[in-house]
């Protein structure tokens, strides 16, 4: 992709690498030299300038190389937006951080006044830090003050898979940068992502900051999806220590999954890896669970929609979140509920020692069908001695193992049965 724009006080920053002729250079060690060469810093070239904000391309790419969504309407969004749009103050330019772009080339014609940017590679070239402003700009260039109103820009080129991520971090300091929008950006969800390919709930999952706010489609965190899988880590859990960390800490479970993925030299080797065949199944099971809750309730523990939690406005709807098609329900039903039960399927699940692969002992499903009246009714007990607060019921490592108890004593039973045939 070519994009011409026209540029003022166009100026090339030179690389501090490139002078080798430098004495500071000359008298750095060997060592130094060699980090970057190997970090390809040396190549690395800048170049700044200023754009007339009506003059500002639309078609600079962002999905790949910006660390976060843009949350348009946010507190720091509004303020780019009110000094944009201000006919008296035309500061915008020094009042703005403006815009970092990767590019594979910058070349400034000094006749024609224009920049030519080229960008091949998607994933790496585009805006890198001032995606508010890039939005902002653009949904206001109708304007007649954007022909005034300048932003500042600055093309970095020759970054590379590994020094885009650590120029996107730094860069991007205005709001905090989560993690798992860094770990997106390093291609580091690859595992989950080929796990649940062709899971329809999928697309609906946001890897981003702000994502959500931007799509509003995305109603499934990558959080939600790591919390998930973390109740069925054959290597963290077994049958004396129980997942509710799942419930109680939004971090822990992605702390967990980036700790194993940056630390397990042998994919084959990451849990996480190990569930590529049962992870479709394990949503499937947490949809079919939180599908019945409401009707096994009411068969087993009472009335539901008299739990003060479950309350909801008239014509209320909740989502069934991993559902292949759209269901709601009529009532709030919480993950507090539904995690310790979905938990106590952990049971049904071994490592097989051929393929290294997680595998179902028995078919979850059949379980489920089996199980779910005596497992809801356990959680509705629960939830009548805890004064009806699910939140103490989503952290309660007894109640987990009064679960996972239940369907392991069912496995039991029926592999010695099976053997007595």
């Amino acid at each position: 992709m070519l994009i011409k724009v026209p540029a003022l006080s166009f100026r090339k920053l030179e690389n501090p690498y490139f002078q080798e002729t430098h004495p500071y250079w000359a008298s750095l060690p060997a060592h130094y030299k060699s980090m970057v060469a190997n970090l390809g810093l040396d190549k690395i070239e800048t170049f700044e300038c200023f754009i007339p904000a009506s003059e500002l391309p639309k078609d600079i790419p962002l999905e790949e190389t910006n660390p976060r969504d843009q949350h348009m309407g946010s507190k720091s969004q509004k303020q780019i937006e009110l000094s944009l749009t201000n006919d008296e103050d035309f500061n915008f330019h020094i009042l703005n951080k403006g815009m970092a772009i990767s590019v594979e080339s910058a070349n400034y014609n000094n006749k024609t006044g224009l920049v030519e940017i080229s960008l091949d590679d998607l994933t790496i070239h585009g805006d890198i830090d001032g995606g508010h402003t890039y939005r902002t700009i653009i949904n206001h260039q109708a304007n007649p003050l954007m022909k005034i109103k300048f932003v500042k820009v600055e093309f970095i080129t020759n970054l590379n898979e590994t020094t885009l991520p650590l120029v996107a971090k730094a860069r991007n300091t205005n709001i905090a940068v989560q993690d798992f929008t860094i770990a997106e950006l390093e291609n580091k969800f690859d595992i989950v992502k080929e796990a649940l390919d062709g899971a329809k709930f999928l697309e609906r999952v946001s890897f981003k900051q702000f994502e959500d706010k931007w799509d509003k489609a995305k109603d499934i965190s990558i959080g939600q999806i790591l919390a998930v899988l973390n109740l069925f880590n054959l290597s963290r859990y077994g049958d004396d220590n129980h997942p509710t960390v799942s419930y109680s800490s939004k971090q822990t479970p992605l702390k967990y999954y980036l700790d194993e993925y940056d630390n397990t030299s042998n994919r084959e080797e990451n849990s996480y890896f190990k569930m590529d065949e049962v992870a479709k199944q394990i949503f499937q099971l947490h949809a079919e669970i939180e599908s019945d809750f409401i009707s096994v309730y009411n068969k087993v523990g009472g009335s539901y929609g008299n739990l003060t939690f479950a309350k909801s406005k008239e014509g209320y709807k909740q989502r069934v979140r991993y559902s292949d098609e759209p269901k709601y329900l009529p009532y709030k039903v919480p993950e507090a509920l539904i995690l310790p039960i979905l938990a106590s399927f952990r049971a049904l699940l071994e490592e097989d020692s051929a393929t290294k692969k997680y595998k179902w002992i028995a078919n979850p499903t059949t379980y489920k069908n089996l199980l779910i009246e005596q497992l809801v009714k356990l959680t509705a007990e629960k939830l009548k001695t805890n004064g009806s607060n699910p939140n103490t019921l989503g952290k309660d490592g007894s109640h987990y193992l009064t679960l996972y108890m239940v369907v392991q004593r069912e496995l039991m039973k029926e592999l010695l049965a099976s053997r007595k045939n």
